[in-house]
């Protein structure tokens, strides 16, 4: 049995993403707090322990960022699936994740693990996996080279469907 030893996590953003990262950490066993456009906010930015796992649309995330600006940087974790690294300058300690899967309601497949890096990248990663959505932490170096393979896969594949 593996020990999770994540704090509590708000998943700011319900969408296809947030939902599956959310069903997965709950089936792992860590507490999950939703964050939508009307509701969990001031939880989210008062909890002190918990992770902010944000898990929104590049356009949509400077403001989620504006909205959680007292929230230290080591407790957010910043889900992407596009380029979000001009928006990272001010944020040192941040957790960043790729996710390599497509959602769409029923329709659901995995295509790769997904990847972490950052100071929550390990526990995110061995969590997500016990609940079921294959995912392994990175270094930043490596995680660097998976950011750059990603955008290509987007370019390519993932933003044209």
């Amino acid at each position: 049995m593996i020990d999770i030893t994540l704090p509590r996590v708000h998943v700011v953003g319900m969408g296809e993403v947030g939902q599956r990262l959310a069903g997965a950490l709950g089936r792992a066993g860590v507490a999950t707090h939703p964050v939508t456009r009307t509701r969990g906010w001031d939880e989210a930015r008062d909890d002190g322990d918990g992770l902010c796992l944000v898990c929104v649309r590049e356009e949509s995330l400077a403001g989620v960022l504006e909205a959680l600006h007292n929230v230290s940087s080591d407790r957010l974790v910043l889900i992407q699936n596009g380029w979000i690294r001009p928006l990272l300058h001010d944020l040192p300690d941040v957790t960043r994740g790729l996710i390599w899967f497509t959602a769409k309601g029923e329709f659901f497949q995995i295509l790769r693990p997904n990847r972490f890096s950052g100071p929550h990248a390990t526990e995110l990663a061995l969590a997500l996996a016990a609940g079921g959505l294959p995912s392994e932490a990175a270094e930043p170096a490596l995680f660097d080279e998976f950011d750059a393979d990603k955008m290509g896969f987007n370019c390519v594949v993932g933003l044209p469907l």
